[in-house]
């Protein structure tokens, strides 16, 4: 061809053209996380500060800025 196009590899749309096989067993699969839970008694409760931030609350205090805090 010309000048421009010696030494330029050609490559096809996918990159390589090796094929990588996929795995035959099931050996290896993902299974689903278990559910979290919070199971410990210092939380006193959950506000809402924004929309749908929802927010733990684990003194009076939290309680009480959450509550007068300008929204």
């Amino acid at each position: 061809m010309g000048f421009f196009n010696e030494g330029i590899p050609r490559y096809d749309y996918r990159g390589r053209s090796e094929r990588i096989p996929s795995r035959e067993d099931n050996s290896y699969c993902a299974f689903k996380a278990p559910e979290k839970r919070y199971t410990g008694n210092n939380m006193v409760g959950i506000t809402i500060m924004h929309k749908s931030c929802l927010q733990p609350i684990f003194n009076e205090d939290s309680a009480i800025d959450a509550a007068t805090m300008r929204r």
